[in-house]
């Protein structure tokens, strides 16, 4: 498949509303980036799901590099840098690590919980066409799945592993796939205006209602129609302005090739505030100010982008996906 420069930039936009978003007080906009930037990264995936053969065992072995093996290296670079920073530094007493880190990362390991979610979505996913006969049937569970996440975060049923917050998100894989599959990047229609405004509005609506998303941890807001609607229009919205930023040059390419470099600023972002707060004298994320929150932003992505380089020559099978 030819790559969609597209594709690129919307996933440019959605990597700086991650980082953005990471420091807390100093993002503005952070509750309501989080209705939409975690589900464009899931509907982003979708978008490019193949299944050539029906063989689970081929499938796995794939998604598992993809996803497992970046996994894995990344986890333990980012730790390594971390103890290595805190103990050269004199901060030994305040690394506490406890064994279920292993499966649900935390501090500058947070973002990795992505990879384990869309290691399961695209399993479950796969499983779901593999095994349904007619189209109708694919639509039909991945709706009921996303109905089932919601009842267990009203229920409060947690699963390790981000299986709950998996189920959640397979509805917004299969809606990535199914705009792939209706060519919704290539057409040039009136529609597009009327689905940014209705897109906008449906933002503004979950803004007066107060919807507080998180898909980490499965929180999905007051009401399961308003959360599926702003996360659908905050994803439809981004790829759109994508589509049209593919008209401008410099932009463009600045922000399809920090969409070509997810993986790394994903995996690297928050060590690097960690690197900028006790190299630099960069402020605590609470004390932060907005103005802080850009440039924090701007380093964060620019230092893991720098990270990369010498990474991909010396790892490429993390790369190679």
């Amino acid at each position: 498949m030819k790559r969609d420069i597209a594709i690129d930039i919307a996933k440019g936009i959605g990597i700086i509303t991650v980082v953005w978003a990471h420091l807390t007080v100093a993002c503005p906009i952070k509750e309501e980036i989080y209705w939409f930037h975690m589900p464009l990264f899931f509907l982003l995936s979708g978008y490019f799901h193949h299944q050539k053969n029906n063989d689970v065992s081929t499938f796995l072995k794939k998604k598992f590099k993809a996803y497992i093996i970046p996994y894995i290296f990344f986890f333990l670079l980012a730790e390594i840098c971390f103890i290595t920073i805190y103990t050269a530094l004199g901060l030994s007493d305040k690394i506490f690590i406890s064994p279920s880190i292993i499966i649900r990362p935390y501090g500058v390991l947070t973002p990795l919980w992505f990879f384990i979610s869309i290691f399961w979505v695209s399993i479950i996913y796969f499983l779901i066409c593999k095994y349904s006969k007619k189209e109708i049937w694919i639509h039909i569970l991945s709706i009921a799945l996303a109905l089932i996440g919601y009842i267990l975060y009203k229920f409060k049923i947690h699963i390790p592993l981000y299986i709950d917050s998996s189920i959640s998100m397979v509805l917004f894989y299969h809606i990535g796939k199914s705009l792939n599959t209706h060519s919704f990047l290539n057409k040039n229609t009136s529609n597009t205006l009327w689905i940014m405004l209705a897109s906008i509005v449906t933002l503004g609506i979950t803004a007066i209602l107060h919807n507080r998303v998180d898909i980490m941890i499965n929180q999905l807001g007051s009401n399961l129609f308003v959360y599926i609607m702003a996360a659908l229009a905050g994803s439809l919205l981004t790829i759109i302005i994508s589509k049209y930023l593919t008209y401008v040059p410099y932009i463009s390419n600045i922000m399809a090739y920090l969409g070509r470099n997810t993986l790394s600023i994903f995996a690297l972002h928050m060590l690097c505030f960690e690197i900028g707060r006790h190299l630099l004298g960069f402020p605590l994320l609470e004390e932060s100010t907005y103005m802080d929150g850009i440039y924090m932003t701007i380093f964060a992505i620019a230092s893991s982008l720098l990270i990369a380089i010498p990474l991909k020559r010396i790892v490429p099978f993390v790369y190679n996906r």
